[in-house]
């Protein structure tokens, strides 16, 4: 009996299983009205696009050396010419009764070369080298441009001869007996570790300055050189890029002259003492910077652009969007979107840019290996934080990000797609009197970055990774909304806190947290290299640049 109970009342509920429904769609009247939403897609023209010179980019390099001069029909003639300080390593510098100065020579291993067009590779160009002028204040320098000029120098070489430049040869230089022995008979005695006699030598040395010659015609070339010592960590050897002064002194009246050799370095802006140098920075970079000015003569072609768009390197031309433009056409979208689905105009404050992107397109070049040698791989957009002292450039996509299109050239469908979702979002909070807004610090300038293939060798959790990546693009954001206004040392490019740096500020941390090892390529703000390309204006008769949305409107 107890069995046939079981079975009957197992049979009871199979039925009740088999009669039951899923429904999808129970509980869905319980989500409050105000947190359904409708999502909008649309892409509206970009009707302004400025053409700006990049005066504020900071000329400081701690990587290279920059010489050269090129020239095309379209923009004119473009130079690079490169300032830096020469400072023995020694501390205390003893050099005796010197007899005479035997040798006073600079090397720099070769890097690179650019040009505008194709068979400049091997010309050959002169170097020129000038003392700058005393006084000359290296905390004054800011922008690449150097538009207020405060590089001045001689106009009386400081280097025998005339040094040729082939497009593959190391840079050397060799001083002039003169300067030579003005050097020599200046610093013989002092203590460079004291700050008081090294800004002494500053203000009577400040540095040199080294330039090419113009090319009369289309063509030239652009050189770049190692700046960095070449410091054998193991070996505890200088092994490249370093300078050599050598003297016959006597130190001992009994001994008589004897031939003694000092190592000199370029770009240091500070004393460092020996052990410190290499004991503190073996593992990185060296503190040594080189002022890499740019000269362009495309200031002229500075304006709204029409059906152009022209960009180029260095401190040239680099296209711009005010924050303004980017205001008021995704206003008019989300309102137009509200009204023709009979939604309440207030809702627009509440409006959530799920994604934001600006495309830039371009026309195919007639010769295609123009995107090889001079389209910029990656075009980031960027907002430049300007204060009275300060001028900071800082990205807006996230580094640390697969998701966000950082500006990647797309050779496929010949555009640039850099995401700029949060910024927008940010922008249609503010107040139309928004002091930052009304000085064109959220405008967005479209600043080249180039490629540069590096190994990076990290660990981490992956899920704290993902985590601290959050944080780090959060913080960075913050810095440039909140705080203090959104200036200081972050960002790349700039000048003022910290005028050296030419990156993401955060990046290092994302990396750092990604727990891997791997040979990457990853991507630098350029000011050295030669680009150049035209994009598509607002009037131009194929494609125009465009704002792509896609947001989310609450139903009430």
């Amino acid at each position: 009996m107890k069995s046939l109970t079981h079975i009957l009342a197992s049979v009871a509920l199979i039925g009740c299983v088999s009669c039951v429904e899923t429904d999808g769609l129970i509980g869905g009247n319980l989500i409050p009205i105000d947190s359904q939403y409708l999502i909008f897609s649309t892409e509206i023209p970009i009707d302004k696009v400025e053409m700006r010179m990049a005066d504020s980019l900071s000329g400081f390099s701690d990587a290279r050396i920059v010489l050269g001069a090129v020239r095309d029909d379209s923009y004119g003639l473009s130079t690079r010419s490169s300032a830096f300080t020469i400072i023995p390593l020694a501390d205390t510098l003893d050099f005796g009764t010197v007899q005479s100065v035997k040798q006073f020579h600079l090397h720099a291993a070769f890097d690179t070369t650019a040009t505008s067009q194709a068979g400049q590779e091997r010309i050959l160009q002169n170097v020129y080298a000038y003392a700058l002028n005393e006084g000359m204040d290296w905390s004054k320098l800011m922008d690449a441009n150097d538009v207020a000029g405060a590089l001045g120098h001689g106009t009386t070489s400081i280097i025998k001869g005339t040094p040729l430049l082939n497009g593959a040869n190391d840079l050397d230089l060799e001083f002039t007996s003169d300067f030579a022995n003005a050097y020599v008979n200046y610093l013989n005695g002092k203590v460079l570790s004291d700050s008081t006699v090294f800004d002494a030598f500053m203000k009577k040395f400040p540095g040199i300055w080294l330039e090419t010659d113009a090319p009369t015609g289309n063509g030239g070339r652009l050189n770049s050189f190692e700046l960095q010592l070449n410091f054998n960590s193991s070996s505890y050897y200088l092994e490249d890029n370093y300078g050599v002064l050598t003297i016959n002194t006597i130190y001992d009246e009994a001994v008589g002259p004897v031939d003694t050799t000092f190592y000199i370095y370029a770009g240091p802006q500070k004393y460092t003492k020996i052990d410190d140098l290499f004991n503190n920075y073996k593992t990185g970079t060296f503190p040594q910077y080189a002022f890499n000015v740019t000269g362009h003569s495309t200031r002229g072609m500075a304006g709204q652009a029409a059906d152009k768009v022209y960009l180029e390197g260095g401190g040239g031309l680099k296209p711009v969007v005010a924050a303004r433009t980017l205001i008021d056409l995704a206003k008019k979208a989300v309102a137009d979107s509200i009204a023709a689905n009979g939604l309440d105009a207030s809702l627009l404050e509440k409006t959530i840019i799920n994604k934001a992107t600006v495309v830039m397109p371009y026309d195919m070049p007639a010769d295609y290996t123009d995107i090889d040698n001079y389209y910029p791989p990656r075009l980031s957009p960027t907002c430049r934080i300007k204060t009275d002292t300060t001028s900071t450039f800082m990205g807006l996509t996230d580094a640390s990000s697969e998701n966000e299109d950082q500006g990647n050239i797309k050779r496929s469908t010949c555009r640039y797609t850099p995401d700029i979702t949060y910024h927008l979002q940010q922008l249609l909070s503010l107040k139309d009197d928004n002091a930052n807004l009304l000085k064109g610090n959220y405008d967005i300038w479209m600043l080249i970055m180039n490629a540069q293939e590096t190994t990076t060798t990290s660990s981490g959790n992956s899920d704290l990774s993902e985590y601290y990546q959050y944080l780090a693009y959060q913080s960075y954001y913050n810095s440039m909304y909140g705080g203090y206004g959104g200036y200081g040392g972050y960002g790349y490019g700039g000048y003022g806190s910290n005028y050296y740096s030419n990156y993401y500020s955060y990046m290092m941390a994302a990396m750092y947290a990604s727990g891997s090892t791997s040979t990457s390529t990853t991507y630098q703000l350029d000011k050295d290299f030669y680009y150049r390309m035209t994009l598509c204006g607002p009037a131009s008769t194929t494609e125009v640049p465009t704002l792509k949305l896609t947001f989310s409107v609450p139903r009430k």
